[in-house]
């Protein structure tokens, strides 16, 4: 099943923050829960998870995505704090308001996007990994490396990806901008991949296939990291 939660905050000064905000609020989060849990979490290169942050008008939001039914305990953890303790900052991050969404299958969450034509938007920087070395070449398909190996671990659905690039071939783009940007994590920038793209998916199987690693890469996350903030992405329906 798959869960998630938004978290709006007051904005504060991060000027010695020397991360993302999100990845001082994933460090807040394996402080929140049961130590055991969180150090399997660590050894787990495949998580359970993803979150990422933006800023809004009046403040930051932050979106955390569950995959399974043990990592519901971020949620958890997160859904009742007034505050967050976020590291190099004077004051806690005041919360001033929680969504949690409808726990949903990943079939559910498939047959939602009933549309051939979508607009996808990589919110934070992406990033993939080559022999462990984080790389954001603009190679669209690298990025969905990570998701099939979600998809497979969590979900038992087994996407090639050969198959996906035989359908991610017969996808057409229309209007797109994709752009750099940085991601500080540890006083360490990494750059990342940004964008967004005009997406019109082919009316058959390869359709499906592709409908269904775009929709799950908005709960798990698009590319490497995102349990610390990378890669957040969305879909919407165009027309």
């Amino acid at each position: 099943m798959l869960n998630r939660l938004d978290i709006f905050t007051e904005k504060t000064d991060l000027g010695d923050v020397y991360s993302d905000l999100s990845v001082k609020i994933h460090g807040f989060l394996m402080n929140s829960i049961q130590p055991e849990y969180a150090a399997e979490l660590h050894k787990d290169s495949v998580r359970p998870f993803s979150i990422y942050t933006v800023e809004g008008k009046n403040g930051y939001i932050t979106r955390i995505s569950t995959l399974d039914e043990r990592a519901v305990a971020l949620i958890d953890a997160l859904e009742g704090v007034e505050r967050i303790h976020v590291v190099g900052t004077k004051d806690d991050l005041k919360v001033t308001n929680v969504y949690r969404y409808p726990e949903i299958t990943a079939d559910e969450l498939v047959a939602g996007f009933d549309f051939d034509k979508c607009a996808v938007n990589i919110i934070t920087p992406a990033i993939y990994k080559v022999n462990g070395r984080p790389k954001h070449n603009p190679s669209i398909i690298k990025y969905f490396d990570a998701v099939l190996q979600k998809l497979s671990k969590y979900e038992e659905i087994a996407v090639p990806t050969s198959r996906l690039t035989l359908a991610f071939n017969k996808t057409d783009f229309g209007k797109y901008e994709l752009f750099t940007a940085p991601f500080l994590s540890g006083g360490s920038i990494h750059y990342g991949l940004c964008g967004k793209a005009e997406l019109f998916l082919p009316p058959d199987e390869d359709g499906i296939i592709m409908k269904t690693v775009l929709a799950y890469a908005t709960y798990c996350g698009f590319g490497g990291n995102t349990a610390q903030g990378m890669g957040g992405f969305s879909v919407e329906k165009i027309g």
